[in-house]
């Protein structure tokens, strides 16, 4: 009887704990190697003691520290939450799962601002259980030179990595269909960035260092190698600052933009007897000055101005106004009543109607590169118009 008792407790154990490591190591917590991450499993046990010999510290029962890495308990798995800013050194290696208190928990996530601003942080290791990198997870770490993506990870949220300016090269796993708003914004050390070929929603076409949405061809993230794609039909800017909102019921021309297909209008700043307003023209010519109050918060208006609009397919548009090719705020585009733009020094012509694509380059053009218009996100609820990056 007392043999068989002590089977059934040993059967027990195996089986709650191998249903936690997935067949991934011995009772007592292991590591495995996997393609673009890692597996490792931690047993805690009723002594406080870590079964690798990690340093481990309970807060209560929801929350622990590994290693000075914080975990928190969320509808049954963990998060990483933060870091012990006094004990931190420099390497993050973020295990799979913990055994604590008889309960086996999977780190399937990390959460929003954990190591915002941990300059210390120059190695990161994430898990092959990990699936989401919250908002602003690694934001202004600016001494991460190294990092690892699982093929686990399916998004990675605003801001992610912004501000991450040692990082020199990235990959994005196959399993990624979502990358948020500036997610790798300020990386200004990156050189090389690759999408993994198997990924349906994101590549890095023609070893373009970068990465397009697939679908629209848009590029969304780019670095100081960067070579755009002639298939590239939008490019998506963080370069510079935009965010503005007006008031369409107050402007005659933002009201007819916006309510007529095929229509564009340009938008920038102009000083009129001694004041600086904001000038918009249409495309079919009519002309407003506005005060700067009709913006709201910021007067962000991009690298040249903006141009905003409604293609013949209905959507709400928004570039910058300066030619890309040229680069340079005082080479704005003109605008014409067929839905394009073109660039007086350069020659070409760009199709506001498919997201700022080039439609015509001269016969006799050497242009130092090609490239469709900078895009900008813009919102529009029928009576403002909101545009930002």
């Amino acid at each position: 009887m007392k043999k068989d008792l002590l089977f059934l407790m040993v059967l027990s154990m195996y089986i709650l704990f191998t249903a936690c490591s997935k067949d991934d190591g011995e009772g007592t917590g292991g590591n495995t190697n996997t393609s673009g991450g890692t597996t490792t499993y931690i047993v805690i046990n009723e002594n406080g003691k870590a079964s690798n010999g990690s340093i481990f510290s309970a807060v209560d029962d929801k929350n622990f520290y590994l290693d000075y890495i914080k975990y928190t308990v969320e509808e049954g798995h963990l998060v990483v939450s933060g870091y012990d800013k006094t004990g931190f050194k420099s390497i993050a290696k973020i295990v799979s799962s913990i055994t604590y208190e008889g309960n086996c928990y999977e780190v399937l996530g990390v959460g929003s601002s954990a190591f915002s601003n941990c300059t210390s942080l120059t190695s990161l290791t994430l898990p092959n259980s990990v699936t989401s990198i919250g908002s602003s997870a690694f934001s202004g770490c600016t001494g991460l030179t190294s990092l690892t993506l699982p093929n686990s990870v399916t998004s990675i949220n605003d801001y992610a990595f912004s501000g991450c300016s040692s990082l020199t090269s990235l990959t994005i796993p196959a399993n990624v269909t979502t990358i948020g708003e500036k997610a790798f914004s300020d990386c200004s050390g990156l050189t090389s960035i690759v999408v993994d070929k198997n990924n349906s929603v994101y590549d890095s076409r023609e070893n373009c260092n970068a990465i397009i949405e697939t679908a629209t061809n848009t590029l969304i993230v780019e670095c100081s190698t960067t070579i755009v794609p002639s298939s590239v039909a939008a490019i998506y800017s963080n370069r510079e600052h935009v965010y503005c909102a007006f008031d369409v019921l107050r402007s005659d021309v933002l009201f007819y933009v916006m309510g007529n297909y095929g229509q564009f209008a340009s938008i920038r700043k102009r000083v009129v007897e001694d004041k600086t307003q904001i000038e918009l023209v249409s495309s079919s010519g009519l002309k407003g000055y506005y005060p700067l109050d009709q913006l709201s918060i910021n007067y962000g208006l991009g690298l040249g101005g903006l141009i905003v609009g409604t293609n013949i397919y209905g959507e709400a548009l928004c570039y910058d106004l300066a030619c890309p090719i040229c680069d340079r705020a005082d080479r704005r585009l003109s605008l014409t009543n067929e839905g394009y733009a073109k660039c007086a020094k350069c020659g070409v012509i760009f199709d506001l109607n498919n997201l700022g694509a080039i439609y015509q380059i001269p016969e006799d053009a050497d242009l130092p590169v090609k490239r469709g218009l900078y895009r900008y996100r813009i919102n529009f609820n029928g009576q403002i118009v909101n545009a930002y990056n």
